[in-house]
């Protein structure tokens, strides 16, 4: 392969990624604010706040992590139960609670920051 066709190659697949990383953003973003403000689950957040976090309008934070989380919505808050997620593929241990996880490295690195 030449010098051309390898920077043509190059290009495409960062094209590609930073293109399937757009997709993929608002589910890392909200994953990782509703990790983060509820403590891995441990209680609830205000959706407010939650869509404050993800810069998101209330309602499309709601239906976001309905889409891509095990949530309960009541009374205006947001609860996640990270450990009953059907996308759980990994087992982690934060602190003294062990829980149940799917992803890649990435969003594992994240929920330990």
């Amino acid at each position: 392969m030449n010098e051309k066709n390898m920077s043509m190659s190059t290009n495409d697949f960062d094209s590609a990624w930073q293109e399937v990383f757009a997709q993929f953003q608002p589910r890392i973003a909200l994953t990782t604010a509703l990790f983060r403000l509820t403590n891995m689950g441990a209680h609830p957040v205000e959706i407010e706040r939650l869509a404050a976090a993800i810069r998101r309008p209330p309602d499309e934070t709601v239906a976001l992590a309905q889409q891509w989380a095990l949530v309960c919505v009541k009374d205006g808050c947001i609860h996640c139960d990270p450990e009953s997620s059907p996308f759980s593929c990994y087992r982690v241990a934060v602190g003294t609670r062990v829980m149940d996880v799917g992803g890649c490295a990435v969003d594992l690195l994240q929920l330990l920051e």
